[in-house]
């Protein structure tokens, strides 16, 4: 493969890659979160936002091989695994590897989450929201698509509806746990 192809491919598995980890986050959120009260739709949400999350992660680690694989850059396997480890834009590389052990830690406790207490599921599954903004910031820092208005303004949109739908999953919880305390 040539190195252009390689590149495109960096590119583009990183950005669609983005779009539905990011897009993971809003359904799980809108999921847990019953923002959504119409009959079967929360199930719809569930399966949804577990899909978007597997194909999500499937194309990150693609990112990451094609990154290691493109001589441009000179990015070996330790610095897509060790934060502070790239010599290239370490700081934005560690963002990227720190939602990398993220997402790898809400993956793995994902399919376990029969086998593990449910608070211990619950907190791991919460840093899905440190890898959406780390990913975000990853991005913004060595994302050379960002220069084009149209990805950039798409990419803006993402997170503020990520994070909007977020603040709601967190008011709504707190209201939530406010009733059932007054009731106790």
């Amino acid at each position: 493969m040539s190195s252009e192809a390689i590149w495109y491919l960096t590119r583009s598995s990183a950005l669609v890659s983005w779009v539905l980890l990011v897009a993971a986050v809003v359904w799980g959120a809108a999921a847990s979160g019953r923002m959504i009260e119409r009959r079967g739709a929360r199930r719809w949400l569930v399966d949804t936002h577990s899909t978007l999350g597997a194909l999500g992660v499937a194309l990150a680690v693609l990112h990451i091989v094609t990154a290691v694989a493109d001589s441009y850059v000179g990015l070996r396997w330790v610095d897509a695994i060790v934060p502070g480890a790239a010599s290239w834009e370490p700081w934005a590389m560690s963002l990227g590897v720190i939602a990398v052990w993220s997402l790898a830690i809400v993956q793995v406790t994902s399919r376990l989450r029969h086998r593990i207490p449910r608070r211990v599921w619950h907190a791991a599954h919460m840093l899905s929201y440190l890898a959406c903004w780390t990913l975000s910031l990853h991005a913004v820092l060595v994302g050379t698509d960002l220069t084009n208005r149209t990805v950039a303004f798409s990419a803006f949109m993402l997170v503020v509806v990520a994070s909007a739908v977020s603040f709601e999953r967190a008011r709504t919880a707190h209201a939530r746990a406010t009733r059932i305390a007054a009731r106790s």
